[in-house]
Order: structure tokens, then sequence, then C-alpha cells
């Protein structure tokens, strides 16, 4: 089902997770950096942290979505770390990311629904950050329907596979290339985008209808 958020929606919803958030948020700024994540992964966070501004720290995706796991797989071989999340967000940001963005303000790409994608951007205003490359990609048995593409990307290329979740590897593998060439920042941020539609279903249903959306904070 297709619908617009207004304006009441969204500041109805921006004021609920402010107020959710702001107790919690001593708590998170006394935390260590990268606290509470798995030695490898606080070595490749911290090794990222210390990267070019422009360059992506991690890239976040939907671990209940097959395409969203081969879009981290060919991420992680083009030498991105990669954060699973199960739909929220809320153990990532306080563990890493709200102490990560309090040093720096690195860019964040994800492969994620509707629901991440609205906390983390508003989340990232704080830190001046904005979303910069936005996709919306809608499935339908695990394969592409249509795919929506603002910012530098434009076109998702040629897939890395005729398997269903081949669009993913490419997308990863085009956002790897911007990574290692001019970076994510700089550019205009992405606006005026209404459309919600969060339809990802939990569980293994490979034939579940889902609509994803890519991402880039910087």
């Amino acid at each position: 089902m297709h619908r617009t958020i207004n304006r009441r929606e969204l500041i109805e919803a921006a004021a609920a997770l402010a107020s959710a958030c702001a107790a919690p948020l001593a708590l998170a700024s006394s935390l260590a950096p990268h606290a509470g994540l798995p030695h490898a992964l606080r070595a490749k966070a911290s090794a990222r942290a210390n990267a070019p501004v422009g360059i992506l720290h991690a890239v976040v995706f939907d671990q209940r979505s097959r395409a969203a796991q081969a879009f981290a797989r060919s991420a992680a071989g083009a030498g991105l770390s990669t954060r699973p999340i199960g739909g929220d967000v809320t153990d990532l940001w306080y563990a890493e990311l709200h102490p990560m963005w309090k040093r720096s303000a690195a860019p964040l790409a994800g492969l994620t629904a509707y629901g991440a994608l609205f906390c983390l951007e508003r989340l990232a205003w704080d830190h001046r950050l904005r979303v910069v490359q936005l996709g919306t990609h809608r499935l339908a048995r695990g394969r592409p329907l249509a795919h929506t593409l603002q910012g530098p990307l434009r076109t998702l290329g040629r897939p890395a596979s005729s398997g269903a979740g081949g669009w993913a590897a490419s997308l990863a593998e085009a956002f790897a290339r911007v990574d290692r060439g001019s970076g994510w920042r700089g550019l205009p941020p992405v606006c005026g985008y209404a459309e919600i539609e969060h339809r990802l279903h939990v569980g293994p249903r490979a034939s579940a209808d889902e609509t994803l959306y890519s991402w880039v904070i910087a």
C-alpha cells in the first residue's frame, strides 16, 4: 500500500523519537567507543573511524532480507565494514554510531527497511549529516520490480550475477567505487521523498514481498 506522510505525522514521529532517546543519551555518551561489539568488529570500526572523512564508516544491512544479505557480502568483498540489524537500530546506535558520530561525522551507508532509515536520518541531523544517496527497491518473491535512485548513483549498472540478489551486489560495488574515489562528502542532500512502504516480513520467507531502501548518510 502506498501513502504519503504529511507534515503533522512527520513532526509527531520526530518528537516521539526525540523523547524516547533523550533519557538514555547521557548513558550513550559515557560508553567507550564501540563498546559491546566483538573484538574483531571493534578493530574494524576503529580503523574506519580513523579513515579520511569522506570514507564510509560502515554499511548497515537488514539481515532478514536475502537481497540485503547479498548486498552485505558484496560490500564486505569490496573491503567495506558491515553491520547486521534485525530491523531495529537501537543497539547499533548506542554501542557504536552515537559515540562515533560525536568524534567524527563519518558517512554511513545501508540497505534496510524504511524504519531504520527514518531513525538514522533523524539522529544524523544532530551531527549535520544528511541523506545524499537514496534508492527505493521494490521486490516480489525476492526479485526486483522497480528501482528508483536519487543522488550521484542514478543507475545500478550490470548485475553482478543473474540471481535474485544480483542487483544488490552491483549496488554495493557501486557504493564501494564511490568510496574509493571521491568519497561522499560535499554532496547535496536528497530531499522531498515522502513515499513510505514497509512490508518486510520477518523470517525465512523467500517469497515475501518487500521494499528496501539503499542510502548513504554523509
